[in-house]
C-alpha cells in the first residue's frame, strides 16, 4: 500500500528545502552527485510518483481492476528514458497496484474475486476441466515452446497445487519461473521468480526463520514491541474460551506487565510498581534476555530453576500451560506450492 501523492510532495518539498544540496543519498542506489544532477533527479522522481498516482486512479475510476492497470500503465517517454525511472528495485506494474490498494483495499470489485475457492481446491477443478494432468502439461508446454511464459506458469501452477508431487510440473514451471526471471527488469521479481524456481526444485529451504537469526536484535527490542509480536503467534484454537492471565516482570527494566489472553486474543498492560497482584494470577520476574528464551522455546520453563533471574509465585502449570498456547516460531515455509 503506498501514499504516492504524499511520496511526490515530499520529494518537491525536498528539492525545493534543499536546492543547494551536492550529494543524495537514498535506500536502495546508490547516490547521485552534483547540484544540477540532484536537481534533476529530485524533479523526475517527484514526476515519476505523481504519474503512477494520478494515471492509477485515471484508470480506477474508468472501471479498470489492479491487474488491468498494471498491463496497460506505461511511462511517458521522458520518465522512460530516465536511468532513476527505470523498473531495477520497483516496477510500475508493482507500484500501480501498491496505489490503487492505498485507496480502494485488495478487493477489486469483481464478485468472482470477493471468496474465491483456496488455490489447491480451485486447482483440483482445472485439472479436470482441462482433461487431466497429462493434457494441462500438453498446453503449457506449448506455451513454453511459444515463450507465453506468464500462461505456461498459470497451468503449471494449478498443477502443482493438484499435485506437489509431479515433478515433471514442477521442473517445468521452474523452467517458466527461470524464464520470467531472467527477463525481469526488477531486482526484486527477478530474486522471486528464481526462489521460486529454486523451491520446486530443491524443496524449501531450511534455516530462514528471521526470530531464530535476529535473536540478538530482539534482546534490544523493547518488551511491549516484543509483547506485541508474540500476540501474533497465539493459537486462537487451542485457546478456546479459556481466560488466562500473568503478571510479568521484567527485572533488569523494572518493568511489569498484565498480560490477559481471552477471546483468543492476548492483550497486556503496563502495571505500577506498588499495585498488588491478585492471588489468582501466576507471577512471573525474570531478566528480558531469559524471558525472549522462554517466548522462542529456546529454553523450557519446567528447566529453569529460580534464583536472582527467575522469580515464580503462583501455579507453575498454569504458567506452562500459558505459554504453550503459542506456537513456535518458523519460517521454513512453502512459497510455490501447498
Amino acid at each position: 500500500m503506498r501514499d504516492a501523492l504524499g511520496w511526490s510532495r515530499y520529494i518537491d518539498e525536498a528539492a525545493q528545502r534543499f536546492q543547494e544540496a551536492e550529494v543524495y543519498f537514498g535506500s536502495h542506489h546508490w547516490p547521485v552527485w552534483g547540484r544540477d544532477r540532484v536537481g534533476h533527479f529530485l524533479s523526475s522522481q517527484g514526476d515519476l510518483y505523481k504519474f503512477i498516482h494520478d494515471q492509477t486512479l485515471r484508470l480506477a475510476n474508468q472501471g479498470a481492476t489492479p491487474g488491468e492497470i498494471a498491463d496497460r500503465l506505461q511511462l511517458p517517454a521522458p520518465l522512460r528514458t530516465e536511468f532513476s525511472a527505470r523498473g531495477y528495485y520497483g516496477t510500475l506494474k508493482h507500484n500501480s497496484r501498491a496505489v490503487y490498494q492505498f485507496y480502494f483495499g485488495w478487493y477489486d470489485g469483481n464478485p468472482a474475486h470477493l471468496d474465491p475457492l483456496p488455490r489447491a481446491a480451485a486447482a483440483r477443478r482445472y485439472v479436470e476441466l482441462a482433461g487431466g494432468a497429462e493434457a494441462m502439461r500438453l498446453k503449457a508446454a506449448a506455451a513454453l515452446d511459444l515463450g507465453e511464459y506468464r500462461w505456461a506458469a498459470e497451468l503449471l501452477n494449478h498443477l502443482v497445487f493438484f499435485d506437489p508431487s509431479d515433478r515433471q510440473a514442477r521442473e517445468m514451471l521452474a523452467g517458466a519461473y527461470e524464464q520470467m526471471g531472467y527477463q525481469a527488469e526488477s531486482g526484486t521479481w527477478r530474486d522471486s521468480y528464481l526462489s521460486g524456481a529454486k523451491e520446486l526444485r530443491e524443496g524449501v529451504t531450511e534455516g530462514l526463520s528471521m526470530e531464530k537469526n535476529m535473536v540478538g536484535v530482539l534482546y534490544h527490542t523493547g518488551t511491549g514491541h516484543f509483547l506485541d509480536a508474540l500476540a501474533t503467534r497465539l493459537d486462537y484454537d487451542a485457546a478456546g474460551s479459556s481466560h488466562h492471565q500473568l503478571l510479568l516482570e521484567i527485572l533488569d527494566d523494572n518493568q511489569r506487565f498484565l498480560v490477559e489472553i481471552r477471546n483468543g486474543v492476548m492483550r497486556y498492560r503496563t502495571v505500577a510498581e506498588p499495585e498488588p497482584s491478585p492471588e489468582s494470577v501466576p507471577y512471573l520476574g525474570l531478566s528480558r534476555k531469559l524471558f525472549i528464551q522462554l517466548a522462542l522455546r529456546q529454553v523450557a520453563l519446567g528447566d529453569l530453576v529460580s534464583g536472582d533471574n527467575l522469580r515464580v509465585e503462583g501455579s507453575m502449570v498454569d504458567l506452562v500451560a500459558f505459554f504453550r498456547l503459542f506456537e513456535p516460531s518458523n519460517g521454513d515455509f512453502a512459497i510455490v506450492e501447498p
